[in-house]
């Protein structure tokens, strides 16, 4: 029998196909008779989802800074993009 732990363990797995299939089946059938594993599982998807869509282009926003921000802040901002680490930042 599936717990509610090893849906959450094996949820990476399950959703890229990785699972053994009686594990896989397992799962699937703990899911969905478990309403709170069930949402999680769709609250997971729905997550991914909108993550994938959050670097897709804006229709209506164009390669350009966003209008209310000062030039003086976003030509910080890219300058300290451009800045080289250096070692005493912690950035290993």
């Amino acid at each position: 029998m599936t717990t509610c732990r090893e849906v959450h363990d094996f949820l990476m797995a399950w959703l890229d196909d990785e699972l053994e299939p009686e594990v896989g089946a397992r799962f699937e059938a703990h899911v969905e008779a478990c309403p709170c594993c069930k949402h999680y599982l769709d609250s997971y998807r729905e997550t991914i989802a909108l993550g994938r869509t959050a670097f897709e282009p804006c229709a209506d926003v164009a390669e350009q800074p966003h209008p209310d921000l000062p030039d003086e802040l976003v030509k910080a901002v890219l300058a300290a993009r451009r800045k080289p680490a250096s070692p005493d930042d912690g950035a290993a």
